[in-house]
């Protein structure tokens, strides 16, 4: 009978043991569901909101507090969509880029077309000089280049680009500057050294400014000179030279211009100028030549077609193929012009007026000696002081070769 007993002792020890372990489970289950889901407790006047945790891979017990999720760090970005809301203006050219091109008053720009850009019409160049702009090119709004002829050289110099949109436009075609040349209403009235004047008669419609274009180019719009009043009808350009431009006029309804692109450049020349042509020396012998009053060599030459050409060195050596010495400069503002020359026919027979230079080291004591050959260079100097080419100067029938005496 004693053992029949410890059975069922045994039995209520084990349920006993059992809802001790789970009474306190079912009391967190209970907790969870239905007190910890309300934000605020009894305590709340104490103590905080409680923390979510961080770690949401324990959602055991499905806390809806582990559904706000986000990416952890490292994860990759698989796509993105990007979408751009128009601006009220046009946006500036896009990756401008300004090269000096070192021969001479060239600076070459390239720049590439922004999105956005689409309803330009044009694209204008200005050159900045002490807050004072000036257009030098007006190109097509699909241009992408442009080269400019004409910086000045060692000066550093301001340019913007922009975009622009014009409406109403009506140019007038091309025309030479050459005096009584016409071109559709536009006509030159006078072409001379003075400049250019131009005339033009007004077409129909509404226009709020006239702009005249001057290029060197034939197709090219080129830069623009003047803008004027919508019933200006005539512009006289100063620095117009004859048969050298072609001008154009354009009347402009309305014009936008957009964001600007700036920027600064240092224009270099370290182009050499042509070499002089047809050198030619020549002694002179006072006694059989009454305009001179002792023996020199006069040397003669044609100009340099370099058109920054502003000197001449001459140069003399007993020995061929030889540079030998520099025996005097010649400054291209000492020589006459051809309208002085014109006016006054004498000044065309003096050396110190033409591209010409007496070398006069040859009275007794100078050094040098009579009865052997002398040879004489021209050399070109422009601006930059860069001289004309010397290799070539020993090579019969090239330009510039060593004349003897």
């Amino acid at each position: 009978m004693l053992v029949q007993r410890q059975a069922p002792k045994r039995l209520r020890n084990l349920l006993i043991a059992g809802a001790i372990i789970i009474t306190p489970l079912l009391g967190y289950v209970v907790y969870l569901n239905f007190f910890s889901a309300d934000t605020t407790s009894e305590v709340s006047s104490v103590k905080t909101q409680k923390k979510v945790p961080t770690d949401f891979g324990q959602n055991f017990f499905r806390d809806p507090r582990f559904n706000a999720l986000v990416p952890k760090q490292g994860t990759a970005l698989i796509a993105q969509s990007a979408a751009t809301v128009p601006g009220d203006m046009l946006p500036p050219p896009h990756a401008v880029q300004a090269f000096d091109m070192q021969t001479g008053g060239t600076v070459l720009f390239i720049w590439k077309r922004p999105d956005g850009a689409e309803a330009a019409t044009g694209i204008r160049l200005n050159r900045v000089v002490g807050g004072e702009r000036s257009n030098i090119a007006a190109l097509p709004a699909t241009a992408t280049s442009f080269q400019y002829r004409e910086a000045s050289d060692g000066v550093q110099t301001g340019y913007e680009l922009q975009y622009i949109v014009e409406q109403g436009v009506e140019d007038t075609p091309a025309v030479q500057a050459r005096a009584g040349a016409t071109s559709g209403t536009l006509t030159v009235a006078a072409a001379s050294a003075d400049g250019v004047k131009l005339t033009w008669t007004k077409p129909a419609g509404e226009f709020t400014a006239v702009e005249v274009y001057r290029s060197s180019t034939v197709g090219e719009l080129g830069m623009r000179i003047a803008h004027l009043g919508a019933e200006d009808t005539s512009f006289e350009d100063s620095a117009g030279r004859p048969d050298l431009y072609f001008y154009s006029v354009r009347w402009v309804a309305s014009s936008v211009a957009g964001q600007i692109w700036q920027g600064k450049v240092t224009s270099t020349d370290n182009e050499a100028p042509a070499a002089p042509q047809a050198i030619t020396a020549k002694y002179v012998d006072p006694a059989q030549d009454s305009s001179v009053d002792q023996p020199l060599v006069r040397v003669t030459w044609s100009p340099s077609p370099s058109p920054d050409v502003v000197a001449y060195d001459i140069f003399r050596s007993p020995t061929a193929m030889s540079l030998g010495t520099k025996i005097g400069q010649k400054a291209v503002r000492d020589i006459a012009s051809l309208e002085a020359i014109a006016s006054n026919p004498n000044t065309a027979k003096l050396c110190a007026n033409q591209y010409c230079l007496e070398d006069k080291s040859f009275a007794p004591g100078s050094g040098t000696v009579k009865g052997i050959p002398y040879y004489y260079t021209a050399v070109a100097i422009d601006a930059a002081g860069n001289q004309s080419s010397l290799q070539d100067l020993s090579v019969p029938g090239r330009s510039n070769p060593f004349i003897p005496l």
